[in-house]
């Protein structure tokens, strides 16, 4: 994995310069990591990790509702403002 990192210095132009901070050591296990991780998203078990509590269902009802409110009420603005 490599970072670019864009210095700039006064009023010149910049450098890139490529900053390798994963250690060669250390690679194979973070690619193998990334890999899996991106195969468990791809099949859609990522909501198998770990569910979500009580109260973080009530949040995503209540965000539910709320998008759905914005809705009509932009709807009827429109509506409104067009008429």
């Amino acid at each position: 994995m490599k970072y670019r990192l864009n210095k700039k210095y006064g009023g010149g132009g910049g450098t890139t310069v490529t900053n390798e901070t994963i250690p060669a050591w250390a690679r194979p296990y973070m690619e193998k990591v990334g890999q899996s991780a991106e195969a468990q998203y791809s099949a859609g078990n990522l909501g198998k990790v770990a569910g979500a509590t009580e109260n973080q269902e009530i949040a995503f009802g209540m965000g539910t509702d709320i998008t759905s409110l914005v809705k009509q009420v932009w709807a009827r603005y429109k509506n409104n403002k067009n008429a």
